[in-house]
């Protein structure tokens, strides 16, 4: 996640006063709130401790009661929620909240210029999270490496290769993308990553040679889902890709029951729940695969995408998962007759392309909307 929490309300009001409104709301609760918040990929939160230095080492934090700091291993960590932030920070999270990253960006900016805490590395790192969310691709990798020079040991060095390597494939640059996610791999044995950072490149770089070696990749896959066990994100990854190298090697009826085994694995329901949004979206997909579509097909296919884009869709913001579904729900309902299926199309097409504008699917849904 690339935000911290924060509480959001006067969403209402417009433009400026809604976000000094909401700010001055911030700055009061930061009063009585209460205090940071350590989540790990494994095992229980830490609560109620004071986050004093967050690198890509790890995470410094006082507990009340303790005199001594205390740290974990950055490897451990899924993310840090700060509760407390400056006037220009909030002003930041409210605009991106509402989607105006312009102005998100410049607010983000004035923070990080006279931040000594947390909030410089945050602040430069949702920077450059607006260019990129602004389609402004070439300025998102610029803002990324400045991170990397401005903050050195900034907590966000896997996630800024791992950016600059998205905006690279957005640029159709695959080759650059997969120098970055090799860099990716050597910054995680030059500085300790932790084994996540080199599973999730070595994912993506089987993302990149699924097109032209498809069983090479299937094979990469599976061996990948073992390997990441400790890291359910990454290994529920590679699961749901196996289904669609299936669907790209013809085996419908094959990916269709693995699609389907997913959603009923309780197991798999009750953790991440990407995985079951993926699992839908895969399974909406079987049933388009086919050279020539009937109006039987796209109305089997409309469900699983309608339940990722509104059972899922809250939880899956930022989410190429959600992409997907809005495009492919569109696809369905503008093969329908009818004036209101075609505005309901136009509508989730005009989503995809605007939430996700860095998406493959964006690409295709501008076209349609």
């Amino acid at each position: 996640m690339t935000l911290p929490k924060l509480h959001r309300a006067v969403l209402a009001v417009p433009g400026i006063a809604a976000l000094l409104v909401a700010a001055l709301l911030v700055a009061t609760l930061a009063n009585h709130a209460r205090a940071d918040e350590i989540v790990l990929y494994k095992g229980d939160a830490r609560t109620d401790v004071t986050v004093t230095d967050e690198t890509y080492e790890g995470v410094v934090y006082r507990q009340k009661g303790i005199p001594a700091p205390q740290n974990y291993p950055a490897a451990k960590v899924r993310e840090v929620i700060y509760t407390k932030r400056s006037k220009f920070y909030s002003f930041g999270d409210d605009a991106f909240a509402v989607g105006d990253y312009a102005k998100a960006a410049e607010f983000y900016k004035t923070a990080a210029a006279s931040a000594k805490n947390w909030e410089k590395q945050y602040g430069l790192f949702n920077v450059a999270e607006c260019l990129r969310l602004s389609n402004k691709l070439d300025d998102a990798i610029k803002a990324y490496n400045e991170l990397l020079t401005a903050v050195p040991k900034t907590r966000f060095v896997g996630d800024c290769y791992e950016r600059i390597a998205l905006c690279q494939r957005a640029l159709r640059k695959p080759d650059d993308a997969k120098k970055t996610y090799e860099q990716l791999k050597g910054q995680v044995t030059l500085k300790n990553l932790g084994a996540r950072w080199e599973l999730l490149a070595d994912f993506r770089l089987l993302e990149l040679q699924e097109k032209s070696d498809p069983k090479g990749a299937l094979a990469g896959y599976q061996e990948l889902q073992s390997k990441a066990a400790e890291f359910p994100d990454v290994a529920n990854m590679a699961r749901l890709r196996v289904g669609y190298v299936m669907i790209q090697e013809k085996q419908i009826d094959k990916a269709r029951k693995f699609f389907e085994d997913i959603i009923k694995d309780r197991q798999a329901s009750s953790g991440d729940m990407t995985i079951v949004a993926g699992a839908y979206n895969g399974l909406g997909t079987t049933y388009l695969a086919k050279p020539t579509l009937t109006a039987a097909d796209y109305d089997a296919a409309l469900f699983p995408f309608f339940r990722t884009i509104f059972h899922y869709g809250d939880s899956l913001k930022q989410s190429e998962l959600l992409a997907e579904a809005l495009y492919q729900g569109g696809i369905c309902l503008d093969s329908r007759e009818g004036e209101n299926n075609k505005k309901r199309a136009k509508i989730l097409f005009s989503r995809c392309a605007e939430e996700f504008p860095t998406s493959e699917w964006a690409k295709k849904a501008a076209l349609k909307k």
